[in-house]
């Protein structure tokens, strides 16, 4: 998910055509939110990315969070990115017809934005 932090609102994301896609909303919502909520107006003036990989499990639990690339950021910043990760979860468990489709857990990949502005 990339967002700029001066962006305000709900992650937008379409992920209807997906079987994961409803999940996945759910997933990217709540990381949006507490990372919004950890920034808010401090950084405003900072940019670069964050790039935070993570899997959750077929019970929902959040794990094996990494931070899988940075540019531009220091790492107050990085730390926020992999923290907001990490106090989304956990999540409902993964539902029955995406276990079947994708196994005991859903890797993702998010890119967090920091906008100049």
């Amino acid at each position: 998910v990339t967002g700029g932090i001066n962006r305000k609102g709900v992650v937008a994301l379409d992920t209807r055509a997906m079987p994961s896609g409803a999940y996945d909303k759910i997933v990217f919502q709540a990381v949006s939110q507490r990372w919004r909520m950890m920034v808010e107006n401090r950084y405003l003036n900072q940019g670069g990315t964050v790039r935070v990989r993570f899997d959750v499990l077929a019970d929902g639990e959040v794990t094996n969070v990494v931070v899988d690339g940075t540019e531009g950021v220091g790492p107050v910043l990085v730390s926020f990115c992999k923290q907001a990760v990490i106090e989304s979860g956990p999540f409902r468990p993964l539902p029955e017809k995406l276990r079947i489709l994708l196994g005991d857990n859903r890797r993702y990949l998010i890119l967090f934005e920091y906008s100049y502005r």
